[in-house]
């Protein structure tokens, strides 16, 4: 994930920079940024296993596509939970 957030922060808003997107994060970067993560993810974990079936091929891809779902769900979550009520007067 360290290295999928590096390449997002020096790749992606570098590109949009360079191009001069109107927004800062345009919805299909960020659509390839997660199809990148994915199939990132899913050699890795498929080379991890050391095993060479495809049914290990096939579980390195559910779980980084769930892995990429979770994360996209819980930080939006999260996000959404704090334009609601901030920091609930912790932080003022």
């Amino acid at each position: 994930m360290g290295f999928a957030n590096l390449f997002y922060a020096v790749i992606i808003v570098s590109f949009s920079l360079v191009f001069n997107f109107k927004s800062s994060n345009p919805p299909y970067l960020i659509a390839l940024f997660i199809i990148l993560q994915m199939i990132y993810c899913s050699v890795f974990y498929y080379r991890f296993m050391g095993k060479g079936t495809r049914s290990s091929a096939l579980k390195a891809t559910w779980v980084s596509i769930f892995a990429v779902a979770f994360w996209f769900v819980f930080t939006s979550f999260l996000v959404g939970l704090h334009i609601r009520n901030g920091f609930w007067g912790i932080i003022k």
